[in-house]
C-alpha cells in the first residue's frame, strides 16, 4: 500500500501498483509504502489515514462504544478482544469484523411462564432479571444469541424452583424466590460468559377458576376468624357473669346494693310507686326480675 504525503500529511493512499506522480511547483511530495499484513493499523498513524484522501476504500474502521466491549475476527477466527474506541484495518488482504457486546447491567424479562407447583396449581409466572457480560469471549462464542439462551436457562430454573413449592409457600416466599432463583442459574449463566446480579418474582397469575377456589378458601378463612372472634368475646361474657354471680354470692351487702340498683331504675320509670308490705317485700320480686333477665 501507497501513502503520498503533502506537507508531511498523508493526502492520498493507493493500492499496491504503479503510480504517476507529476512534480510542479506545489509542496514537496513523498510516497511511503506501508505493509498490510498484520492488518491493523495503531495510532497515530491511524488517526491519519483515515483523514487521507480515498482511505475509506481501503480502511475497515470498527467502533466499540463506551461501556461495551468487541472481539475481532480475522477471516472468520476469534483474534482478541477490543476495548471501547475506533479500531482501524486495512482493507483487501484479511477479512476483518468485529462483534460488540455491552458489558453494562441489563434487564431481561421472563413473561408468562406457565408451571404446575408441587400441589398441582397451575399458574403463570413473570420474572424479572438483572445481569451483566463479565467473559465476551464465552458470550459471544458460547452460544449464537446469549440472551435467548439466557431466556432458556431462567425459564427451567423458575420451573424446577417453583415445582419444589406449594402455591402457598410461593406467594409466602416470593422475596426469597429471586435469591434462589440466582442461586440455582449461576452456573448455567457462568458458563454463558454471564454474571446474574438480581431476580424478583413480578407477578403470580391464576387462572380463573383458580382464583374463583382461592377466592372461596379466603372468604373462608376470614369467616371462621370472625367466628372464632364472637366465641371469645361471648365466653369472656360469660366468665364475666360468672365472677359477678360469685361475687354477688359471697358478699350479701353487695348484693343488697344491686337489689336497691334495680329498685331506683324501676323508680325512675314509673310516675307513682305503692309498695305494700314494705321494702322487704319489694326486694324478693326485685330478686325474680333479676334471675329472669
Amino acid at each position: 500500500m501507497q501513502l503520498r504525503r503533502r506537507r508531511a500529511r498523508a493526502s492520498a493512499a493507493r493500492r499496491v501498483g504503479e503510480h504517476l506522480l507529476v512534480r510542479g511547483a506545489g509542496p514537496e511530495l513523498r510516497v511511503e509504502v506501508v505493509e498490510i499484513d498484520p492488518p491493523e493499523v495503531r495510532e497515530p498513524r491511524a488517526r491519519v489515514l483515515a483523514a487521507a484522501e480515498g482511505a475509506a476504500a481501503h480502511l475497515v474502521v470498527l467502533p466499540v462504544p463506551a461501556g461495551h466491549a468487541g472481539l475481532l475476527f480475522v477471516d472468520g477466527v476469534p483474534s482478541g478482544r477490543l476495548e471501547p474506541g475506533q479500531h482501524v484495518y486495512w482493507k483487501g488482504l484479511r477479512r476483518v469484523e468485529a462483534r460488540v457486546v455491552d458489558l453494562r447491567e441489563l434487564g431481561v424479562e421472563v413473561q408468562g411462564q406457565e408451571l404446575l407447583t408441587a400441589d398441582k396449581v397451575s399458574l403463570r409466572l413473570n420474572l424479572s432479571v438483572r445481569y451483566r457480560v463479565t467473559d465476551v469471549e464465552r458470550a459471544l462464542l458460547a452460544h449464537a444469541d446469549h440472551q435467548e439462551a439466557l431466556h432458556r436457562c431462567l425459564q427451567l430454573a423458575l420451573r424446577e424452583e417453583a415445582q419444589r413449592l406449594t402455591l402457598d409457600e410461593l406467594l409466602s416466599r416470593k422475596e426469597d424466590l429471586g435469591a434462589a432463583l440466582v442461586a440455582r442459574a449461576r452456573d448455567a449463566c457462568a458458563a454463558l460468559g454471564l454474571t446474574l446480579v438480581s431476580a424478583g418474582l413480578r407477578d403470580v397469575i391464576l387462572p380463573g377458576e383458580m382464583r374463583a377456589i382461592l377466592g372461596q378458601v379466603v372468604e373462608a378463612e376470614r369467616r371462621a376468624q370472625a367466628n372464632l372472634i364472637t366465641r371469645r368475646e361471648e365466653t369472656a361474657a360469660t366468665r364475666s357473669l360468672l365472677n359477678t354471680a360469685r361475687l354477688l354470692d359471697e358478699h350479701p351487702t353487695l348484693l343488697r346494693l344491686k337489689e336497691l340498683e334495680h329498685a331506683e331504675r324501676i323508680a325512675e320509670k314509673i310516675g307513682s310507686l305503692t309498695v305494700v308490705g314494705g321494702l322487704d317485700a319489694l326486694v324478693p320480686r326485685i330478686r325474680e326480675a333479676l334471675a329472669n333477665e
